[in-house]
């Protein structure tokens, strides 16, 4: 709980305030439920839960969920604010769009807790991401070559992570002794999800690596660093310019010497700049861009400049190399290719 206050207390937030807690009936939201309403009277903060159901699994599951949910907030004495999608809805969303299930669904669960927020009038939102899942965060970052944000961050806008610095067995035995119901997600055992394959192996890690969970973040520090300095490279020599017309609607070019002119580090930073300006033009956020692996970009990192097309739908880009210019398109607008 002392570190929970810590990160509260660092937010500054204005007193008294609310708070919304992410709820998924697990036991992780359900420490951070706990741990927020014991320390409610202390740091003169309302909390309320918010739970949103992403109507991918089936529906017994579902009703468990939201019944473990519902008895969470009944005993700890906070407000329920639920939502969902539709059964089913997000698969169809995937199918059409090319997108990740999972990146759909976390982007419809912080649209619903932002908007829960934005009508309690709260000062920030909970979620109950733990040092395990950083450690995971990382390690899976540094597989991908996309150790560029380093772990996640404590704090992202009005999102707060209390539980950022304690280990997820200690979550466990503090929702074990009050008694709370949780209800797990069955896909956090689904092996085709790499998040669970690395989950396996960081227990190995630490065993063959006495300290290697100590370690990973430093090395996330040290990666979050050097993304800096490849991304001020990038923005020197490789100037994107930004256009939108009729043939390719919006698109960022680059001069094709620029492109191919600079190490594979730089060429990859600038690829993660314009696809971060493409992808996020017109909203209000910006998108992350760790969850563009290296490896979907891994043909244009190589010194070899002849004409390709890389279609990344999945991405929200399509990428055109010519041999004057280098095209980053949306890719719902028309092909990029001159």
């Amino acid at each position: 709980m002392a570190a929970a206050r810590e990160v509260l207390r660092e937010a500054a937030l204005a007193r008294p305030c609310t708070v919304v807690a992410a709820m998924s009936g697990g036991a992780d939201s359900a420490a951070l439920a706990l741990v927020l309403s014991r320390l409610s009277t202390e740091l003169d903060m309302h909390v309320a839960g918010a739970h949103y159901d992403h109507g991918i699994r089936d529906d017994a599951s579902r009703a468990a969920e939201r019944a473990a949910v519902r008895e969470q907030c009944a005993r700890l004495g906070l407000a329920l604010h639920e939502g969902g999608a539709a059964a089913g809805e997000l698969q169809e969303l995937r199918r059409t769009t090319g997108r990740s299930l999972e990146e759909l669904a976390r982007e419809r669960r912080y649209a619903f807790l932002l908007g829960v927020a934005a009508r309690c009038g709260a000062a920030a939102v909970a979620v109950a991401h733990h040092l395990d899942d950083n450690l995971e965060t990382i390690l899976m970052r540094a597989l991908q070559g996309s150790l560029r944000g380093g772990g996640i961050a404590v704090r992202s806008g009005p999102v707060l992570r209390p539980l950022l610095g304690v280990r997820r067995q200690a979550l466990r035995r503090c929702v074990a002794a009050a008694g709370l119901p949780v209800m797990d997600d069955p896909g956090n055992a689904d092996p085709a999800m790499l998040r669970n394959r690395v989950r396996g192996l960081l227990p190995k890690l630490e065993a063959a690596v006495p300290g290697a969970a100590r370690n990973l973040p430093l090395l996330a520090h040290g990666g979050a660093a050097a993304g800096r300095d490849l991304a001020a490279r990038a923005r020197r020599a490789v100037p994107w310019r930004y256009a939108c017309d009729a043939r390719r609607g919006v698109h960022y070019r680059v001069a094709a010497r620029a492109f191919w002119g600079v190490p594979p580090g730089v060429r990859q930073a600038a690829l993660y700049q314009a696809w971060d300006a493409v992808t996020s033009r017109g909203l209000s956020g910006r998108r992350d861009r760790a969850r563009l692996p290296r490896r979907f970009l891994q043909p244009l990192l190589e010194d070899r400049p002849l004409p390709r097309r890389l279609d990344l739908s999945g991405h929200g880009v399509r990428i055109f190399c010519g041999p004057r210019s280098v095209i980053v398109a949306r890719h719902r607008d028309p092909s990029p290719e001159p």
